[in-house]
């Protein structure tokens, strides 16, 4: 019965884990740190990038001063709210000690690359800003991120194979869906030509 239960509160971890929350539409161009992994794990170093949007001169003086902060928020993003909630002081509100921040080249681009160990915080889906000034501002004008944090690297792992089947069983439920409506549309076209050939055949 235990058994049962932690595969299905795991299943319904990949399920949301898949859904979710994502700049609205119409927020083109902004950036988000990008995680190496889906999952960030107690204890354990985790790295990400993000498009800083400017020169990497730039990246490394943002670096020099050191005057950069990542939080977290247990919790989904609520993209209503917009920049200046987000860095609203809150208690719920974790700071993540000992970031660091470097330049990365990427073509003819720069991201940020971050690194940190992730706190001791209690599993489950966080918010994660990358703000700079005292925390006035997002880190090159960079949306929050959403990721989940686990207990153990084993679970970890179980969850990112958890993700992996629930994606797959998507992408073939929608391919059996277009199957569907291919044959519905095929169906109606064929009953429409059998209608209109027998009123013709009524009417001769």
């Amino acid at each position: 019965m235990r058994v049962g239960a932690r595969a299905l509160a795991a299943g319904g971890l990949a399920v949301a884990l898949l859904g979710m929350a994502a700049p609205p539409a119409g927020a083109g161009g902004v950036s988000q740190i990008e995680w190496e992994r889906p999952f960030l794990v107690v204890g354990e170093r985790a790295a990400g990038t993000i498009d800083a949007g400017f020169s990497a001169d730039m990246v490394r003086q943002v670096v020099a001063h050191g005057d950069y902060e990542l939080w977290l928020r247990l919790g989904p993003m609520d993209w209503e709210e917009g920049p200046r909630q987000w860095l609203q002081p809150a208690p719920d509100r974790i700071r993540v000690p000992a970031v660091s921040l470097r330049p990365e080249p990427r073509g003819a681009f720069v991201d940020a690359r971050i690194g940190f160990r992730v706190p001791d915080v209690r599993p489950g889906r966080y918010t994660a800003v990358l703000c700079v000034d005292g925390c006035t501002e997002t880190f090159a004008g960079s949306f929050p991120s959403e990721v989940q944090v686990v207990a153990t690297s084993v679970e970890g792992r179980l969850h990112e194979r958890l993700a992996r089947q629930v994606e797959r069983g998507e992408i073939a439920l929608s391919r059996v869906e277009a199957r569907l409506q291919r044959r519905i549309r095929r169906s109606t076209v064929t009953s429409v030509n059998t209608d209109s050939a027998l009123r013709g055949d009524v009417d001769a």
